[in-house]
């Protein structure tokens, strides 16, 4: 795919161009032109989700046909008719009713008419359906000619009932909005085939490269980590087994000191509770002594007095 891409380019480039090579001035003041934007015009009526189903069956209760386009902003094909559709509107006044509807606002009615291209021009007249054929120009002629009898010409499908939006959660409108992607996808992708498969391929060969250097980019992340954890799990080991051999250091010198102090005669020094022992002993060892002598001092007085007398 690369390789065509350069040939393509290749060619463009080495092709010589013939056209003029100056810009032509134009025949026409841009500035004096006014800028009609899709939906405006003072007979279009502004169709919603809201007012589609009272607005296309008006017709049961009187009111003339619906002649409606579906648009969006961004859509150029969409800015050219928006002129045309002014004057339109304008003719078919009192006889068919003229709106627009802005598809990107109003997904529901878009589901219901399953509308995939813009603009899309539909005629709705008793529940009756009729698509304006694409292959047709968008002339005034053409739009006034399909409006006022040409549709019988193409057919048609029935209305229906729009679909009932879920309002407690947002579940049915990314429901719609995915299967509009798809319904757009497919629609450029059947319109505009070699196109389409230039951006896919492009796209792919993209993604590839920013998913490789992604995963890459995530590896080597995982890797770092991975080997710091790697490094503080060694760190934890060389401290285990440095902590290990100091204790084993720490046990071989008290063993040596304890070798040294059994080969030394033993001695044991008196206990407190040994000494206080002793000097009590003698303390009342003393008394005794004491008492005795002062007894004995006593019978000694008394046995000289009994002799004196």
């Amino acid at each position: 795919m690369i390789l065509l891409l350069s040939c393509l380019l290749l060619i463009s480039i080495t092709q010589g161009f013939n056209g003029p090579t100056t810009r032509p001035s134009p025949t026409v003041d841009i500035g004096k032109i006014p800028i009609v934007l899709p939906g405006s015009g003072k007979y279009v009526y502004t169709v919603t989700d809201k007012n589609f189903t009272d607005i296309s069956t008006a017709d049961l209760v009187g009111e003339g046909p619906l002649f409606i386009e579906f648009y969006t902003q961004w859509c150029g094909h969409c800015k050219q008719l928006a002129p045309i559709w002014q004057k339109v509107s304008s003719e078919l006044r009192g006889r068919v009713r003229v709106g627009a509807m802005d598809i990107s606002e109003n997904p529901l009615t878009m589901e219901q008419l399953s509308v995939t291209a813009f603009p899309t021009i539909m005629y709705i007249v008793r529940n009756r359906v009729y698509t304006y054929p694409p292959s047709r120009a968008r002339s005034l002629t053409g739009l006034k000619q399909f409006a006022l009898g040409g549709f019988n010409e193409v057919d048609w499908v029935e209305l229906g009932k729009p679909p009932k939006r879920d309002s407690s959660s947002g579940t049915a409108t990314i429901l719609f909005r995915i299967r509009r992607m798809i319904r757009v996808t497919l629609f450029f992708w059947t319109k505009a085939t070699f196109a389409s498969v230039i951006t896919f391929a492009v796209g792919c060969i993209f993604g590839g490269i920013t998913t490789v250097v992604m995963v890459k980019a995530a590896g080597n992340q995982h890797i770092a980590e991975l080997e710091d954890e790697l490094i503080d799990r060694l760190n934890a080991v060389e401290e285990w087994e440095d902590s290990k051999d100091r204790r084993k250091d720490s046990g071989d010198s008290s063993s040596i000191n304890s070798s040294s102090r059994s080969n030394r005669p033993l001695i044991v020094p008196p206990s407190k509770n040994s000494a206080e022992r002793e000097k009590e002993q003698m303390s009342v060892t003393n008394k005794k002594r004491k008492n005795k002598n002062k007894n004995k001092n006593k019978n000694k007085s008394k046995s000289k007095n009994k002799k004196e007398q």
